[in-house]
């Protein structure tokens, strides 16, 4: 019955929801999270998390940083097709196969408060109690690996996808984890060197990325910029990653 529902589940990701990555992580993959990242904050007995993805146009997103950002129609409209997966999808699993889900993990929006105060210190942010990676969930469901700019790699389509997550009660198999070499010990890492603010460093030690991301200088640049006059945020780290390149 679980390789079931998995078939049923994956189908409909790809063939009606045009999903371009499905993977899929059982619950058992996070025993070592954080509390507040844990899938089961949200539903208490869940059994796996589904992470879906698009793939962005690579030509709408190389060299496409805060000063070009021609990838805005294309960033907005993604994140809105996957919040719609992500939605259909909870309904779906709850309608055919009768357990509760709930789609999670875009992108969050700060505070209206912070927004207001003009982004100058993201440390005094009110801050969730209960948070969600999809980064973290779709290595957990086999999607690839997070690299030094701190955003997964896919070994297909590098950097350049966007995700959305399912925490479910249903009971599906999981993907295998992903074993491909993320190169990111061997690359000269222009995410590091050309990232507009030099938000990005090597992170040591940590089971789930290779690299750490001072989101006070990030927003700093594209705050104002980005956030308050409605532009595209900053894509450079993901455009410039050799896996995200060899695609275009």
């Amino acid at each position: 019955m679980n390789d079931q529902i998995t078939e049923d589940v994956k189908k409909y990701a790809k063939e009606v929801l045009e999903m371009d990555l499905v993977g899929i992580a059982p619950i058992e993959r996070y025993a070592d999270a954080p509390p507040e990242f844990h899938p089961q904050q949200f539903i208490p007995d869940a059994k796996a998390v589904i992470t879906m993805g698009l793939v962005h146009n690579p030509d709408m997103v190389q060299e496409s940083h805060i000063n070009k950002a021609k990838s805005v129609v294309e960033i907005h409209g993604m994140n809105t097709e996957n919040l719609c997966a992500g939605y259909k999808m909870s309904r779906y699993i709850q309608k055919k196969w009768g357990y509760r889900s709930g789609a999670t993990g875009l992108p969050v929006h700060l505070p209206e408060a912070f927004v207001k105060a003009g982004l100058q210190d993201i440390k005094g942010a009110l801050k969730p109690a209960v948070y969600f990676s999809v980064k973290m969930a779709a290595v957990h469901g086999g999607l690839g690996k997070r690299g030094v700019n701190d955003l997964l790699i896919h070994p297909e389509h590098g950097s350049i996808v966007r995700l959305v997550s399912v925490v479910t009660q249903a009971p599906l198999t999981g993907d295998p984890l992903s074993d491909f070499d993320s190169i990111c010990d061997t690359c000269d890492r222009p995410c590091m060197r050309e990232c507009p603010t030099g938000a990005i460093s090597v992170k040591q030690g940590d089971p789930y990325t290779k690299g750490s991301i001072d989101w006070q200088k990030c927003f700093n640049l594209i705050g104002n910029e980005a956030l308050m006059l409605g532009y595209a945020a900053c894509l450079q780290c993901a455009s410039v990653c050799p896996h995200s390149k060899q695609v275009g």
